[in-house]
């Protein structure tokens, strides 16, 4: 048997180095997952809340662009018209012809 051929120190030898292997890994890996956990935690507490606020931000300054836009559109409706101020001429209208008339 394989008990026979192995000496009894080397057996012990190779239990206990397979032993410290098997808790070194183990407290390593506890260790990886503490830091993972702190690390997404720490993610989703300060970084979650930063980018909806970002995000939000975007969004008012789009809302200010559009609304200067706007403004902008209106002010130059105003200012573009092609008669002079204080005159009521407005052009005359055609009536709508449909067609084949």
């Amino acid at each position: 048997a394989l008990v026979d051929i192995i000496p009894p120190t080397t057996r012990h030898n190779i239990a206990s180095k397979a032993s410290k292997t098997a808790s070194v890994v183990k407290k390593t890996g506890k260790v990886i997952g503490n830091v993972v956990w702190i690390v997404t935690t720490s993610a989703l507490l300060v970084g979650l809340p930063l980018a909806l606020s970002l995000e939000d931000e975007a969004k008012i300054v789009a809302q200010e662009k559009e609304l200067m836009a706007q403004q902008q559109g209106a002010q130059h409706m105003m200012a573009g018209s092609s008669y002079p101020p204080g005159s009521n001429q407005q052009p005359a209208q055609k009536a709508v012809v449909p067609p084949g008339f």
